[in-house]
């Protein structure tokens, strides 16, 4: 049994939560100034997500367009809720579930006909289903990003990695991050 905090409390207030931000929290916050690349591990409830989106804005406040993902749907839509209330970025912050993201990369791009006739979301065998979602949305999801000006971004804050990290969504990522994952800033 492993107890986990529901969505709506990692999300709740989160504003109120950035101004009680704990030594290691500030710590974290203060190692992301001058870093390009870098991964926060922690357990569950300790904060991983609220440094996330607090990257994130800080970056969008220095005018970067930024790409914030994470797997959960319903996560991404209360943290745009939060985030949409905030006027004082000066780039462009875009929170998305990763597969809402490649559904609108793809649905812009020459790709959106082929890759429509492969996806059944409707799909009631569960290995086909997992492989549309694993293989085909990422694979279209690279093509679209490699032909599309707008699908590169300054910077991507990736939350709920381990949900996300395959090869084929690095791939993905590789071509919607300026610079790529070797040289640009996640």
């Amino acid at each position: 049994f492993k107890a986990m905090p529901s969505q709506e409390a990692v999300v709740s207030d989160i504003r109120g939560q950035l101004d009680k931000l704990t030594r290691e929290q500030a710590g974290v916050l203060d190692s992301l100034e001058g870093t390009e690349r870098i991964i926060v591990d922690g357990g569950a409830g300790t904060g991983k997500t609220l440094l996330a989106v607090q990257a994130a804005r800080d970056l969008a406040r220095e005018g970067k367009r930024v790409l914030f993902v994470c797997y959960n749907k319903l996560l991404a839509s209360r943290l745009n809720d939060q985030i949409d209330t905030d006027d004082e970025l000066g780039g462009e912050l875009i929170v998305r579930c990763l597969h809402h993201h490649y559904e609108e990369l793809i649905g812009s791009s020459s790709f959106a006909a082929a890759f429509h006739e492969q996806f059944d979301p409707d799909e009631p065998d569960k290995a086909k289903r997992n492989h549309m979602y694993r293989v085909l949305f990422p694979e279209y999801a690279f093509y679209a990003a490699s032909e599309l000006e707008d699908a590169t971004f300054d910077a991507i804050v990736i939350d709920e990695a381990q949900d996300i990290l395959t090869t084929a969504n690095l791939d993905a990522l590789d071509v919607m991050l300026r610079g790529g994952l070797e040289s640009g800033r996640w």
